[in-house]
């Protein structure tokens, strides 16, 4: 009996261990207010040509519908991701299964706020993963349907296909969210097009819509950002000092005060994120910085109280990945040519942040109260065997095997019996199967920070 029971599990374990990919399609209905009606066709010289305007005094905010649209699930054992074709082909939430909590801001409520300076006028604050193309950050197709294709592939991983060709300039995106199994990694890849003779003007920029609160921790590897406006004091496209500006560590939400944009200046780092330790969950980008170069953090002010986005005067944050330094800049695509990267996002837990982050981990490290190493790790697959070793001046100090998952990081308090200076240099590497590389951090120990 109890050979059969240890059989058993162990079944169970295998089954679950290698959970299969699935896609369903459903609907979803979100309550909305009734502003289709006071929509009017636009001319050739508003911004929003040949996308519809919104007249937004005429809106009768005493009345609400309810609307409904296709939802796309895709799910793994670590996430589940539901898109919505029919809103711009947004994903709009993806839910880390082993917290259960979602990475994305979200809100349920459809409710046309002001968008002033460009697009249509107006936007959805209704959260999760957008796309902006070709105009800047908040673009008119973030509200019109887009065309989709469910893509089984032969590695067992399922794709969804969202595309859409902007009425103005006739130039096409094409993003592909493909779920692997056996990962937590969002593996997002977007395809820019210009099919037409004529070279075009054009802007990108993805935005992730994220929840604040005094817990929260930016996490972007520079030190100087670009204001993008002047509500800090400076002008804007001033370099400031980051974290610090005038005394005050601004990658702690708990610090902010009017709202602000920030852009890192002369960025070549892949990676960048955030980190909330009330909840101990975080999210990564990691980017192809030849490619899409630009990021950025958009904060409301910390005391904003407004229902003009959310029914419920719920705030969020942004953040942002373009193919332009800034959001002032813009480029061009050559007739009949693309621009193809892709990149991941995916959530990690119980790291009390990052320092480094890459596609297959996220590492942080700090000085622990004896002078010794608190380091932690999360991965995007499972590793049954990773080799962890740290050096101090390219001298071996600690070498452990270690497995890991996506839903089990792992934390090592590390005492070796030497001393440390500010100048000491510490490398940390992973190593897998025949000694291949999956993770290299260097640092010195003056810039290690506390536990």
């Amino acid at each position: 009996m109890k050979k059969i029971i240890v059989i058993l599990f162990f079944i169970f374990s295998l089954n679950s261990v290698n959970g299969e990919v699935t896609i369903k399609e459903d609907t979803i209905s979100f309550t909305a207010y009734d502003y289709e009606e006071c929509l009017y066709p636009s001319t050739p010289y508003e911004p929003s040509y040949p996308y519809e305007r919104l007249n937004y005094k005429s809106i009768n905010w005493g009345k609400k519908i309810t609307k409904t649209f296709k939802l796309l699930i895709l799910e793994n054992e670590f996430l589940k991701l539901t898109i919505l074709p029919e809103i711009g082909g947004r994903i709009y939430e993806a839910i880390y299964k082993p917290t259960g909590i979602n990475m994305f801001f979200k809100n349920d409520v459809i409710k046309p706020a002001i968008l002033y300076g460009g697009g249509t006028g107006y936007m959805f604050v209704i959260g999760g993963l957008k796309y902006g193309f070709p105009t800047c950050a908040h673009s008119p197709n973030n509200l019109t349907p887009w065309k989709y294709k469910i893509i089984k592939n032969k590695d067992k991983s399922i794709s969804v296909l969202t595309y859409d060709t902007d009425l103005e300039t006739d130039m096409r995106i094409y993003v592909k969210v493909t779920l692997h199994p056996q990962t937590s990694l969002i593996d997002l890849n977007t395809k820019l097009e210009n099919p037409t003779i004529h070279k075009r003007k054009y802007y990108y920029w993805i935005c992730a819509a994220l929840e604040p609160n005094d817990n929260v921790e930016f996490i972007f590897p520079t030190d100087r950002m670009i204001l993008h406006g002047a509500e800090w004091g400076p002008s804007a496209r001033t370099v400031i000092s980051w974290p610090i500006f005038n005394g005050v560590d601004y990658s702690k939400f708990k610090n902010w005060g009017p709202q602000q944009g920030l852009f890192p200046w002369k960025n070549k780092n892949k990676f960048v994120g955030s980190y909330d330790h009330g909840k101990n969950q975080g999210i990564v980008r990691i980017y192809p910085s030849d490619k899409v170069p630009g990021t950025k953090l958009w904060c409301f002010a910390r005391n904003y109280h407004s229902n003009n986005y959310t029914d419920n005067y719920t705030i969020y944050y942004e953040i942002f990945g373009g193919n332009t330094e800034t959001q002032d800049d813009y480029t061009f695509m050559d007739p009949n040519s693309s621009l193809e990267w892709t990149e991941y996002w995916y959530p990690i837990k119980d790291t009390n942040g990052f320092v480094y982050a890459n596609k297959d981990l996220a590492l942080n490290i700090k000085k622990s109260e004896n002078s010794g190493i608190n380091l932690w790790l999360a991965s995007t697959k499972i590793f049954a065997r990773l080799k962890l070793i740290i050096y101090k001046d390219d001298n071996e100090i600690h070498n452990q095997d270690i497995s890991i998952t996506p839903d089990k990081p792992i934390k090592l308090s590390i005492s070796p019996a030497i001393s440390f200076s500010n100048d000491s240099k510490i490398k940390i590497i992973c190593l897998i199967d025949k000694n291949k590389q999956v993770l290299e951090f260097e640092t010195t120990w003056g810039k290690l920070g506390n536990d």
